[in-house]
């Protein structure tokens, strides 16, 4: 994830877009190339990330271009893999490093100091004389385990195209950082792909609402401004859904309002499936949350009564609004709709719970985790006989139990 000095975009009266840069273009294959072939044989070589990182800063500093090379290569940092390099953990051997200087009392500069004082060399020798390590290879394993001094062991990116198209998506990434709300158009979508990124939404936990007009379909998310608690995490899982929007074939448009700066100008950012952003997820679906993992195992085992199926197909809210259930709970031709809901706000739920009373659908049940509030206060969700919370697991046995009272039409 990019930083926000490492943020690249133009702005022009209340607009805001991301600087993405061309794949083909020249210089930006250059840096890229030197963002790679730098990681990429300093992994090879077993070399510090320290070491690597500073030599290919050492080549684009003087460059008109140095904020891009920095962005590339954080982006490159974030796909390698770092080990101790050292056979003894560096904490324990700081340790006894520190407690021995300590008992000996104030150290020398020279091993002939005239009061007889040992040197820090005489001290690491010491220490590391246990552990087969002499003075020079106890003072290279003290700080092993700083993040510039571990060694590179793995670089998990296939070319420097890929390095590229990975930039650009998270330029966009760290603007949707500052954004208060985002709007996802989509003109007459399939509604496979649909429900799939609906998934994906929902394995982010992320807040949204959806609404079909005609052919088309509008999801509405909220942003992490919009949140006061937890709006540094909820941030990162909105940023993490990004490539699955990317991966839609469109057409998509996304809007979203950004704050800019400290100051907090309000810009608008648009986007459609034309901006030439690639994902680097894979496209074969999305995955369960744990939630619905440890629900579905649950029902498996004790779900007696009832058949547990993927929701299938959207559920008409009113006239605009849809819902897209994540489980249906089916007895023959009657079925029991369960919605779980990512992040949560009390006052947006009961107004959702308003509409399900009075426009139904009357067999959806919802399910809102206590640790997903969004609210500043911890409001605790509404009382409701239709919504459920719980705090880690799903209660199996509270949601059968209410399935049943669907069914039998007892008041909801």
């Amino acid at each position: 994830m990019l930083t926000a000095d490492l943020v690249r975009a133009r702005v022009k009266g209340a607009d805001i877009a991301p600087s993405l840069v061309d794949p083909g273009d020249a210089e930006v294959r250059d840096l890229a190339e030197r963002v790679f072939t730098g990681l990429r044989d300093g992994a090879a070589a077993g070399a510090r990330l320290g070491e690597a990182v500073a030599d290919i800063e050492e080549q684009v500093a003087d460059l008109a271009s140095a904020k891009l090379a920095r962005g590339l290569l954080r982006i490159g940092q974030d796909r390698c893999e770092t080990a101790v390099g050292a056979e003894i953990e560096p904490a324990e051997l700081r340790l006894a490093a520190f407690l021995a200087a300590a008992a000996r009392g104030p150290l020398g500069l020279e091993p002939d100091d005239p009061l007889g004082r040992p040197t820090a060399a005489a001290i690491l020798a010491e220490v590391g004389a246990p552990h087969g390590l002499d003075a020079d290879q106890a003072a290279e394993a003290l700080y092993a385990d700083l993040p510039a001094e571990r060694r590179l062991s793995g670089f998990d990116v296939p070319d420097a195209e890929w390095l590229v198209h990975r930039y650009n998506l998270a330029l966009v990434q760290a603007l949707l950082l500052s954004a208060t709300g985002i709007t996802l158009t989509f003109d007459e979508p399939e509604m496979p792909r649909m429900r799939q990124l609906v998934r994906w939404i929902k394995f982010h936990q992320l807040l949204h609402s959806a609404q079909r007009e005609g052919d088309r379909l509008r999801i509405t998310l909220d942003g992490p401004v919009s949140l006061f608690g937890p709006s540094t995490r909820y941030g990162l899982q909105l940023a993490r859904f990004l490539p699955a929007l990317v991966l839609q074939p469109g057409p998509w448009r996304l809007d979203a309002t950004i704050l800019w700066t400290r100051a907090r100008h309000r810009k608008q950012l648009s986007l459609t499936h034309d901006s030439g952003l690639r994902s680097h997820y894979r496209d074969h679906g999305a995955y369960r949350t744990r939630t619905q993992e440890q629900f579905a195992a649950q029902f498996a085992e004790k779900g007696k009564g009832f058949e547990l199926v993927e929701g299938e197909a959207p559920l008409a809210v009113g006239d605009r609004d849809l819902v897209f259930p994540d489980f249906t709970l089916r007895r023959g031709e009657r079925e029991v709709h369960l919605e779980i809901l990512g992040y949560w706000r009390a006052e947006g739920l009961r107004e959702r719970l308003e509409v399900l009373d009075r426009r139904g659908p009357h067999n959806l049940l919802l399910a809102a985790s206590r640790r997903l509030r969004g609210d500043k206060a911890g409001e605790d969700p509404p009382e409701h006989p239709r919504l459920l919370s719980f705090a880690e697991v799903l209660p199996l046995a509270k949601i059968l139990a209410a399935a049943e009272a669907v069914l039998a039409g007892a008041p909801s």
